[in-house]
C-alpha cells in the first residue's frame, strides 16, 4: 500500500514551516494591537458538546468525527470553534 498524506492536509518541510511561523507571527501582532486575543482549544472534545448545537447541520450529519475511547466515552474531533470555544469560556471563567 502506498501511503499519502489524507486529503485536505500539508505537509510543511522547513522553508514553509518558517514562513507559516513568520506570517502567523505577522498575524498575532497585528491583532493584539487590536484589542483581540489569542486562545488554544483542543481538537478533540466529547461528542455530545457539538451534537447538541449542531445536529441538524452538515457539519452534525456529515462532518464530524466520531469514536470511542477505552472508557467508551463518545469523542470527536472538532468540526467547529463555536461550542468549544464557549465550554472553554464557561469552564475556565474567561
Amino acid at each position: 500500500m502506498k501511503y499519502q498524506r489524507v486529503k485536505g492536509t500539508q505537509d510543511y518541510g522547513v522553508e514553509k514551516a518558517f514562513l507559516k511561523d513568520a506570517v502567523e507571527s505577522l498575524f498575532l501582532k497585528e491583532v493584539r494591537l487590536h484589542g483581540f486575543e489569542y486562545v488554544e482549544l483542543p481538537t478533540l472534545e466529547h461528542a455530545q458538546l457539538f451534537k447538541s448545537t449542531v445536529a441538524q447541520s452538515d457539519i452534525g450529519n456529515k462532518e464530524m468525527y466520531e469514536f470511542l475511547d477505552k472508557s467508551q466515552r463518545e469523542l470527536c474531533l472538532r468540526p467547529e470553534m463555536t461550542a468549544n470555544f464557549v465550554r472553554a469560556f464557561v469552564q475556565n471563567k474567561w
